[in-house]
């Protein structure tokens, strides 16, 4: 409590004193929010500050980095935008990359004003203050100056590099508007990052808040009493030879209370849960029905800033967000230490095929899809319905209850495993939806029909395992029956 204590005390005579620059790159007094790449959200705060005679030192939050491969990571490491960042009186303000190397802003320059940027052993790069204008952002308005930048060898020829596409854009009263990844530059050689996702473009901040914000726990459950939603889950699993285990879920859910009480909430919520087993030796059907109660309050491992690391005992990840018609907060891959001491953190191979938990602003989380480590077993599970605010989205899923459910056992399906041809035998001349998919829940096969006998051409399916549903017309699942293609 004193150290959060002391460091707000610091930020204030900071705020006050520190010769009121205009200009400034960052701010201690702000949390901002970057977008970079397709949609990719990054954020920024200053951990901690140190005042000295020539100006201000202000330290960052830690990010992942990598230090060369999967194998040497580490959660304790600099910023995106470097260890550090010096504000000199003058208005010089000093940068460092990986190699600790300088980056130069000069908040002070004024239109045609050029300067050394950067300097390593290979290049030199020259900034050149462009342009002065007022410029209209997050709905505000503001001086803006605009920092292009040049590469040079050490001879002074012009080198060709999309560093030379760049612009710095520097708000007066705002910070950036526009920067590249300062701790990766000027190479942009990284394996947790996509190195060309390099320039990070200001897309919300606090104090005042505007544009997006970062999504906290609560965000994620911010529902309404008559909320519903649809959730599918898939999985399959090799056991061994040709032989699967697949799981299908349909879960319903449908808010139907909303209490606060001194900022924790508590929901409840009604439950639908229908459960289909296939094992190779036998297939079960499960039904569900209950009313859970979900508190919800902060949650300080979700709370925390995109791209700032979350640590828990030998394992690490960090949460970033993507922006779009619906604000989502999205887990990398954990990282782990299983040697105290050791500075290397390293990502599990198990863990390097894709494993991305997601997080929707008010309508929950996580959703996935995870392709496991031998290539073969599969977990997904999606939002494929939802009725919010008076909006409606996706098919709706229908759960029967054991009291209404008869299984068809009229429906049959061969020659199984089938090669060219399968027959669907439904019992009788009512018209039901047959549909074929894949283990990974992909439809390749969805037709409606009142004959007896459906006569499906499987020549064009690739060798695997499928499943095969019989529904009547209301949506009421009749036969689920697992099919082999050879």
């Amino acid at each position: 409590m004193k150290k959060n204590i002391l460091f707000a005390f610091v930020v204030s005579l900071y705020s006050i004193s520190v010769f009121a620059q205009n200009y400034q790159c960052v701010y201690a007094e702000r949390e901002a929010m970057f977008q970079f790449g397709f949609n990719n959200i990054n954020g920024f705060k200053i951990d901690s500050v140190k005042t000295t005679d020539e100006g201000t030192i202000f330290y960052p939050n830690k990010n992942i980095q990598d230090f060369g491969d999967f194998e040497c990571m580490s959660p304790y490491a600099p910023s995106w935008m470097g260890e550090k960042i010096v504000l000199k009186k003058n208005g010089d303000q000093l940068f460092f990359n990986k190699d600790k190397d300088t980056v130069l802003i000069k908040s002070l320059a004024i239109p045609g004003d050029k300067w050394i940027f950067f300097r390593n052993q290979e290049i030199l790069i020259e900034a050149s203050c462009t342009s002065h204008d007022t410029l209209n952002f997050l709905e505000l308005t503001d001086s803006v100056k605009t920092i292009s930048l040049q590469v040079f060898d050490l001879n002074m020829k012009t080198v060709e590099s999309r560093i030379n596409t760049y612009n710095i854009k520097l708000s007066k009263n705002y910070g950036f508007l526009e920067v590249p990844n300062i701790y990766l530059f000027p190479n942009y050689e990284s394996y947790y990052y996509n190195t060309l996702e390099d320039v990070h473009t200001l897309c919300g901040l606090t104090n005042p808040d505007l544009g997006i914000q970062n999504l906290i726990w609560k965000d994620v459950h911010n529902y309404n009493v008559g909320d519903i939603f649809h959730t599918v889950y898939r999985s399959a699993f090799g056991t061994s030879g040709d032989d699967w285990v697949l799981e299908h879920q349909i879960h319903n859910k449908k808010i139907i209370s909303k209490e606060e009480f001194y900022g924790l909430i508590t929901y409840s919520i009604e439950v639908k849960i229908q459960k289909t087993i296939n094992k190779p030796e036998w297939d079960t059907l499960i039904f569900n029905f209950d009313t859970i109660h979900l508190k919800v309050g902060e949650n300080p491992e979700f709370d925390v800033i995109p791209g700032k690391p979350v640590i828990i005992n030998e394992s690490a990840y960090a949460l970033f967000m993507e922006s779009g018609s619906i604000l989502k907060k999205f887990s990398l891959s954990h990282i782990q230490n299983t040697e105290e001491g050791d500075s290397c953190w390293f990502m599990p191979i198990e863990k390097t095929s894709s494993s991305i938990n997601y997080y929707y602003n008010g309508f929950g989380g996580p959703y996935w899809e995870e392709l496991f480590g031998n290539g073969m077993d599969y977990s997904k599970k999606e939002l494929v319905y939802y009725h919010k605010g008076g909006q409606e989205w996706g098919i709706p899923q229908i759960v029967n209850g054991i009291e209404n459910f008869e299984e068809n056992n009229t429906v049959r399906i061969y020659p199984n495993p089938a090669i060219n041809i399968l027959n669907v035998e439904t019992g009788d001349n009512l018209e039901k939806q047959i549909s074929i998919t894949r283990i990974n829940g992909t439809v390749i096969y969805s037709q409606s029909s009142r004959e007896n006998n459906v006569i499906i051409n499987t020549s064009d399916f690739s060798n695997g395992v499928y499943i095969v549903s019989v529904n009547n017309m209301n949506g009421k699942l009749l036969s689920s029956q697992k099919l082999i293609i050879q």
